[in-house]
């Protein structure tokens, strides 16, 4: 079914609805899972992984947290941080990944 799933996460309260459905989805298809959150503030667009702020701070939290919660459910989850804009940057990690 699915071998990769690439979920984009922007620390919403709507992201919810996508991690509860990825999680069925990865233990049907026992997909591997790749969380992505691209920062896109002044300090991420600035100076991307070289960006020290409140910001990236907490966008690194939030992504150990939801990662933590597949690893919780039997689920292996890797967590990226990617800076800039996010279109582009999503379109960047789907073509690396050849998420399928």
């Amino acid at each position: 079914m699915y071998k990769t799933i690439l979920v984009t996460v922007d620390g919403t309260p709507t992201d919810r609805a996508i991690i509860d459905h990825v999680k069925q989805l990865a233990k049907l298809s026992q997909g591997r899972v790749v969380l992505l959150h691209v920062a896109d503030g002044w300090a991420a667009r600035t100076y991307g992984g070289d960006a020290v702020s409140r910001e990236i701070a907490e966008d690194t939290d939030y992504l150990k947290q939801v990662r933590s919660e597949f690893e919780l459910s039997g689920i292996s989850a890797d967590a990226e941080l990617a800076y800039g804009d996010p279109a582009k940057e999503i379109i960047r990690w789907v073509k690396q990944l050849r998420a399928k």
